[in-house]
This record gives C-alpha cells, sequence and structure tokens, in this order.
C-alpha cells in the first residue's frame, strides 16, 4: 500500500511539473512578444512624430492623435516586428505538432485556405482520363483523390452501355484512420509516403475495338467491347496539398508563427486601441493565406503511372500504357502536359488473322484555368480547359495495316457543385487519317464525379 501511495505521489509530482513547464514556456513567449511589440510601437510612434502614453498612440503634447494616424503607427509597428530577429522563433516549426492528432490551430489555418479556393488547384484527376476509354480525351492531371473519390464518365446519361464508373483511392484510405485523424494535417504528413500513392478501377462501359487498340482502319473498329481498366498512380515531384510536409514550414512556421502574434498583440494594447488595430492583423493574416495560397497553386507537381485495359468477354487486345503527367501553376492558370507509352498484344486486322501488337507514344498539353470563382459555389471555381492530344504509331513497318498519326483538341469545362462534386462537360474534335470512313467528326462527354478527400469538404464545420 505504501508502495502504491509512493507511485501516485511521483506520477501527481511529475505531472505538475511538466503543466507548470508548459505555463513558464507560454508566459516567457508572451513576455517576450509584449517586449518586443511595446519596442516596435515606440519606434513607429517616434518616427510619425507621435509618441506612446499607456500604451495609447497620443500627439507629442499628450493630445489625442486620429485614427489614421494611429494606423499609420500600427502598420509601421507591424512591420517592425515582422523584422525583428527576437521574434524569428514563433516562426519556426514545432516538430512536436507532427504527433499530434489533430492540431485546432492548424485546422483552422487549412480551413482559412480551403475557404480561399486552395483546394481547387489541387491538379486532381478521379477518372483517370489518359487510360480511362469512356472519359473524355482530355490531358490527366498529375494528382489524385486524398481520400475516396467516384466519377461518372458518359456520352450518353440515358443510356447504360455508354456510362463508366470510376473508383479513385488514396492508399492512405487503407490504414483505416479514425475520424479525427482522418483530416488532421499531422495525420497527412505522418502517412506522406502512403499519400503519394493512388489508384483508379473502371467498369461498366461499352467501348469500341478503335480505342482500344488505336487501329480505325479495320473493319471491326467499331465493335463493340465490355471493358474493364486500372490505373495506379505515384506522386514522384511536389504535393499541392497544404498539409503536406513539403509546406510543413510555411504552415506551421510562417502562418502558425502569424496566427499566434495575431492571438497575442489583441491583449497588449487598450481596448480603445482595438478596433483600429485588429483590421490591420486581419488583413496582415489574410495576406499571408493568399501568399501561401499562391505558392502551394503554382508549385510543380509530376506523377508516374501504369494501367491497363481489359475485355471482360474476349480473350487478348490487353492495353498497358506508362505515363508521365505532370502540372504546373501559373497563378490561377495550370499548364498540364502527358508523356504516354502504350502497348495492346494480341490485336488482328481480321478474324482468323495472325496475331500482332500495337504501340504507340502519345502526348497530351493542355491549359487549364480557373474562372467566375463563387458565381456557383461559395469559395469553388469554375475550370476551364482546352486540350490537344497526338498519338504517334511505333513499329509501323511491321503492321499489317498502315497507321499514321492521330490528333484530338478537346474544350471543357467543369462546373463545381457542393462543396467536393464537379459536373465536367467536354466537347472533343477528332482528325484520324486511318479512319475507312475519312472524316473528321465531333464527340461529347458529359460526367459527375465526387472527391471524399476534397480540402473544402474535409474542413468544413461539423454541425449538429
Amino acid at each position: 500500500m505504501h508502495r502504491l501511495f509512493a507511485i501516485c505521489f511521483v506520477m501527481m509530482t511529475v505531472c505538475a511539473a511538466s503543466a507548470a513547464g508548459q505555463t513558464t514556456e507560454a508566459q516567457r513567449r508572451s513576455a517576450l512578444l509584449q517586449a518586443q511589440w511595446n519596442k516596435a510601437t515606440i519606434q513607429a510612434a517616434g518616427e510619425h512624430g507621435l509618441q506612446l502614453s499607456s500604451g495609447v498612440i497620443v500627439l507629442p503634447g499628450g493630445g489625442a492623435a486620429s485614427a489614421a494616424q494611429k494606423r499609420e503607427v500600427y502598420e509601421a509597428a507591424l512591420g517592425h516586428l515582422m523584422a525583428d530577429p527576437a521574434v524569428r522563433e514563433f516562426f519556426r516549426p514545432d516538430t512536436n505538432l507532427i504527433a499530434k492528432v489533430t492540431p485546432p490551430d492548424e485546422a483552422e489555418w487549412i480551413t482559412k485556405l480551403a475557404e480561399s479556393g486552395a483546394g481547387e488547384k489541387g491538379a486532381k484527376a478521379v477518372n483517370a482520363a489518359a487510360t480511362n476509354p469512356s472519359a473524355a480525351k482530355v490531358a490527366e492531371r498529375s494528382g489524385f483523390t486524398d481520400l475516396v473519390a467516384l466519377a461518372l464518365d458518359s456520352q450518353n446519361f440515358v443510356a447504360a452501355d455508354k456510362s463508366a464508373v470510376s473508383l479513385n483511392l488514396n492508399a492512405v484510405a487503407l490504414v483505416g484512420l479514425n475520424s479525427k485523424a482522418l483530416s488532421a494535417p499531422a495525420a497527412y504528413r505522418r502517412h506522406d509516403a502512403l499519400r503519394r500513392v493512388g489508384g483508379t478501377v473502371t467498369f461498366g462501359a461499352k467501348v469500341p475495338e478503335k480505342e482500344i487498340t488505336g487501329l480505325s482502319g479495320v473493319p471491326t473498329a467499331d465493335t463493340l467491347f465490355d471493358v474493364f481498366s486500372w490505373d495506379v498512380k505515384m506522386r514522384v515531384i511536389g504535393d499541392r496539398d497544404p498539409r503536406a510536409q513539403h509546406w510543413y514550414k510555411v504552415m506551421l512556421g510562417d502562418l502558425g508563427g502569424l496566427g499566434e502574434i495575431q492571438a497575442s498583440l489583441g491583449a497588449f494594447v487598450p481596448l480603445s486601441e482595438l478596433p483600429i488595430l485588429q483590421p490591420l492583423l486581419n488583413d496582415a493574416f489574410g495576406a499571408a493565406v493568399q501568399s501561401v495560397k499562391t505558392r502551394v497553386s503554382k508549385s510543380l507537381q509530376v506523377s508516374v503511372k501504369g494501367a491497363g485495359q481489359h475485355l471482360t468477354t474476349e480473350a487478348g487486345k490487353n492495353k498497358y500504357t506508362f505515363a508521365v503527367l505532370g502540372d504546373q501553376g501559373f497563378g490561377d492558370t495550370d499548364f498540364t502536359f502527358n508523356i504516354l507509352y502504350s502497348s495492346v498484344d494480341d490485336v488482328s486486322a481480321a478474324p482468323a488473322s495472325a496475331l500482332f501488337s500495337v504501340k504507340t507514344w502519345s502526348g497530351a498539353v493542355a491549359i487549364n484555368t480557373l474562372v467566375a470563382k463563387d458565381a456557383l459555389v461559395t469559395g469553388r471555381a469554375m475550370e476551364l480547359s482546352l486540350n490537344a492530344k497526338f498519338d504517334v504509331p511505333l513499329d509501323k513497318s511491321s503492321l499489317p495495316v498502315e497507321r499514321k498519326t492521330a490528333w484530338n483538341v478537346v474544350g471543357a469545362v467543369s462546373l463545381p457543385w457542393g462543396d467536393a462534386a464537379k459536373i465536367p462537360i467536354s466537347v472533343t474534335l477528332t482528325s484520324d487519317p486511318n479512319n475507312l470512313k475519312k472524316e473528321k467528326y465531333v464527340t461529347g462527354h458529359v460526367g459527375v464525379s465526387y472527391d471524399f478527400g476534397a480540402l473544402k469538404s474535409l474542413f468544413k464545420p461539423l454541425t449538429k
């Protein structure tokens, strides 16, 4: 019994010491910030021919300064404080936060970024457009869902045989995170390696043979086949999600330090001065959020992927593709590029004829830009896209049928719906010199997708 009492006493002592240590550190940081703020305010007031009296900015004779004069002093004081070497420690990210489940303060910054539209620049593709035979022939974005996403692609929603369903999955969904960690920035970084891997399965559509083999100059080119496709994508350069380890210093350092300073300064000035200072603090924090959003959205993101297409009721004509996908941001505009190599095995030019393989190099580029922000959904924008794709045949001399380079141009618009859904609509113009009909033709695609890992959806405030 005495031993049990001794153990309890030791535990209580350790806990009390730990709490006291944390309180002392918080007090030290608060005292340091207040001292440097007072120093910066006195310096700024002197530069404007004013002075400080009991925390209030006044005229040299002690008369009341105008609100405009005070605003100028506080703006200058904030500039001095941000440049002060003594407060740099507030902008160093706390590595201990990586172990937290859901840091509420950081979640607040991510929420502000989500509300600013940062999630719209994630450069995500949830339907494996480059290798999905039912999707519009657009350049595929380098990103993918952060959790799970569903997409439906169709040329006709009324006809079920012309629609395909895609399930896009992030590898992190396999670790079974609990609901509190699901959207936590700390959890995102803790599983950074898994976050880099995603995959898609697509099923449910009937596809013409020419969309599989690339041979439109054979009699069976328009024969429909049931197709199942899959892909595995790995992000190798960059990350457009502000929760990522890549942006750790920016989020917990720059924004974190500014957030702590913003919350503290309000207690260092008299209440009469707060209506003048607080808007300046809000503006400074808003500018910092916008700066982070710009840095994230302009970053380069590159992924590699492998994909396969298989017929569900026929043998042969298996198609395998290897691709490099990239996005480079320029403000609200992205330049997207794809380089693909594909091979289709066991292809025949006619029934009972010899089998051969069809190999193709493909390239695709796109300009994607965000427009009409907040027009349909608050915090979200429409995306306009202009795409061009070229298919260059390989080993032409060894094929029993002639193949020439084919191209297509796609104009698309993606309409936001709710916090995480999109409705993509596109029109494709194709010029295929291999086609027996020797014609240009236009096709339209429409779809709908819902990303359960969308940034704006993950950080939407919970309601009872």
